[in-house]
């Protein structure tokens, strides 16, 4: 992406033989929400893509135990 402007859209990415499902996670956010590469790079540079938590203590223990207790996750990692 060297050779584009960093706050320009996303352009027409050519598939590669990396992970290919990260890849059209990346471009489809990237798309839905409208953002520079500046943007999408920012996005992802925290939890690659994972799911975030922002909040409060008391907001992130909840939303913790409610994934928990509906046997959506064993666990968590925390990055």
């Amino acid at each position: 992406l060297s050779a584009y402007p960093l706050d320009g859209p996303l352009p027409d990415m050519p598939q590669t033989d990396g992970i290919q499902s990260r890849q059209q996670l990346i471009i489809d956010i990237g798309r839905r929400e409208n953002l520079s590469i500046r943007q999408l790079a920012r996005h992802f540079a925290g939890a690659r893509g994972h799911w975030q938590l922002i909040g409060t203590p008391v907001q992130i223990a909840d939303a913790l135990e409610e994934r928990f207790r509906g046997k959506a996750a064993d666990g968590f990692k925390v990055m």
